[in-house]
C-alpha cells in the first residue's frame, strides 16, 4: 500500500496534464483526470544554470583603495626578543612593507605598543616611542587604507628593555692612565 502511495505522490510531482472538451466544446486543460480526458505527454522542459551576477564596475577616474595587497608588512627593528639598552627609554622602530606602502590612495602604517596604538596611522615606515620603561614589551605594525579597513599587519614582536639601576648600574670604566705631556 505504501508503495502506491508512493508512486501516486511521485506521479502527480511530475506534473501530468489532462485534455478534454467542456459541454461547449472549449478546450480544457487540468492535472486530475476526467471522463473522456486525455493524458498529454509533456517534454521535458529545458533548464541552464545561471550565470552570477556582474561585479559592480567602478567608474572610470574614481578614487579607489583596491590595488595589490601587502605581501609584507614586518617590524624590522628592534628585532623580535631583542633587548635595548637606553637610559631615557627612546625606542626606534622601523616598518618594513612590501610592496612599497601606497601613499598617494591614502594608505597608512600605524603602531601598537603594548596593545595600544601610538598615535594615528602615519604616511610613514619609522616611529619613536617615548618614555619606554623597562621591561617587556610588545610591537604590531599594521597598514590601513583611507577607508580604515586594515590591509595588512605584522606578526607581533618582542623586545627588552634594560636601563641601569641601583640593582643594576652601568660598568665602571676605568680609564687608561695618561703619560705625562712633555713640556
Amino acid at each position: 500500500m505504501f508503495a502506491l502511495a508512493l508512486g501516486a505522490s511521485v506521479h502527480a510531482a511530475e506534473g501530468d496534464v489532462y485534455r478534454s472538451k467542456d459541454a461547449s466544446g472549449a478546450t480544457v486543460f487540468s492535472d486530475a483526470p476526467s471522463p473522456g480526458a486525455e493524458k498529454i505527454e509533456l517534454r521535458q522542459t529545458p533548464t541552464f544554470p545561471g550565470t552570477p551576477p556582474a561585479e559592480p564596475s567602478q567608474p572610470r577616474g574614481a578614487p579607489t583603495d583596491a590595488g595589490p595587497a601587502y605581501d609584507l608588512v614586518a617590524i624590522s627593528s628592534p628585532a623580535d626578543e631583542e633587548t635595548l639598552h637606553s637610559a631615557e627609554g627612546p625606542v626606534q622602530v622601523s616598518v618594513t612593507v612590501q610592496p612599497q606602502l601606497r601613499v598617494q590612495a591614502g594608505h597608512r602604517v600605524g603602531l601598537n605598543f603594548d596593545g595600544q596604538p601610538v598615535g594615528a596611522p602615519k604616511p610613514d615606515t619609522v616611529f619613536v616611542i617615548k618614555d619606554v620603561e623597562r621591561g617587556e614589551h610588545t610591537l604590531q605594525a599594521f597598514v590601513v587604507g583611507r577607508d580604515g579597513k586594515t590591509l595588512g599587519q605584522s606578526a607581533s614582536v618582542t623586545f627588552y628593555m634594560y636601563q641601569h639601576s641601583k640593582l643594576f648600574p652601568p660598568p665602571k670604566i676605568n680609564p687608561q692612565p695618561q703619560a705625562n705631556p712633555k713640556k
